[in-house]
């Protein structure tokens, strides 16, 4: 599990990326990642993987009234998240970090992502927490008063359709752990689902029947975020 270092070191963003689209997600507790994908690889939208597979690690932020979780708790239709992500692959090498933030409005996605220069072991906690500030603070009002809220990490493979615009990746192995428990290298608490997830432009919301009739999934609101959590937290409840 990555550690922080005591000292951090220059970092640097570039523009934005932007992207607006659908997200739908799948839940199963039945299926592993691997039934999932001869599922996708025989659907008639043709699916082939995209991309390598690999870890992607999560540090949600929140305000210290976990005002971002009772959004998405109450499945409240205009709703934020704030995260820094980061990858890392088989061997273990970690990619450079990016500051996301996610605006849903409805069904439609609004993702905003800054990407820099540095891996999460150059920076420190307290100095990572300065840049999520600093960078979201033109998008956010309560930006100054974020906060580490939770770790998340798991396996993701990625697909295509040749077919039309689709995008569907498969989430294994998933790992939640307090910020607390992350610091000191503590076991994380482990969600025994597989999440598959489709992504695709608002100009293609009709693509979305012919996918759901060739997958024995139901479709769920809950992001990890909310799982991850109940998880950790499940004594506690955070909304009024």
């Amino acid at each position: 599990m990555p550690s922080f270092m005591n000292s951090g070191s220059g970092t640097s963003s570039t523009a934005p990326l932007t992207v607006y689209r659908y997200e739908r997600k799948y839940l199963s507790d039945v299926y592993d990642p691997d039934q999932l994908e001869q599922r996708l690889l025989m659907h008639p939208d043709i699916f082939r993987p995209a991309f390598v597979p690999r870890q992607i690690w999560t540090l949600y932020f929140d305000t210290p009234e976990y005002e971002y979780y009772q959004q998405n708790l109450l499945g409240q239709p205009q709703r934020v998240k704030a995260r820094v992500r980061w990858y890392s692959d088989k061997d273990n090498k970690l990619d450079k970090l990016q500051i996301e933030l996610k605006r849903r409005d409805g069904e439609v996605m609004l993702k905003l992502t800054y990407p820099f220069q540095t891996t999460i072991n150059d920076l420190s906690l307290a100095e990572l927490t300065d840049l999520v500030r600093q960078q979201l603070e033109t998008h956010l009002e309560e930006s100054g008063s974020l906060q580490p809220a939770l770790l998340n990490h798991y396996q993701r493979r990625y697909f295509t359709s040749a077919q039309n615009d689709l995008r569907i990746t498969i989430d294994s192995e998933l790992h939640f752990a307090t910020i607390t428990d992350w610091e000191n290298n503590l076991t994380t608490r482990q969600l025994p689902i597989t999440i598959l997830e489709a992504k695709y432009p608002i100009s293609d919301d009709t693509k979305l029947p012919s996918l759901a009739q060739g997958l024995p999934l139901r479709v769920s609101k809950s992001s990890k975020f909310v799982m991850g959590m109940q998880q950790c937290h499940p004594n506690d409840v955070y909304y009024h």
